[in-house]
């Protein structure tokens, strides 16, 4: 099985920066929404965090960063 993680930065045309976590399963079609973040230390955090929570044998942690 195979989980993707996507935290990614995006700014928005009045210059305010996010930071989003996505997660997507192996079978899922769209990606969901983990969470929000205005600082990137903090994405960092949870991003880790979820990535240690679902790590198992049977599955496959695919890590990406948009930052």
């Amino acid at each position: 099985m195979k989980q993707l993680f996507q935290l990614e930065k995006k700014t928005d045309y009045l210059g305010q920066t996010k930071y989003f976590i996505w997660y997507q399963g192996s079978t899922d079609i769209f990606r969901d929404l983990h969470g929000s973040f205005e600082t990137q230390e903090e994405a960092e955090k949870e991003f880790d965090k979820l990535i240690k929570q679902y790590r198992n044998p049977t599955t496959e942690i695919i890590k990406q960063t948009e930052i």
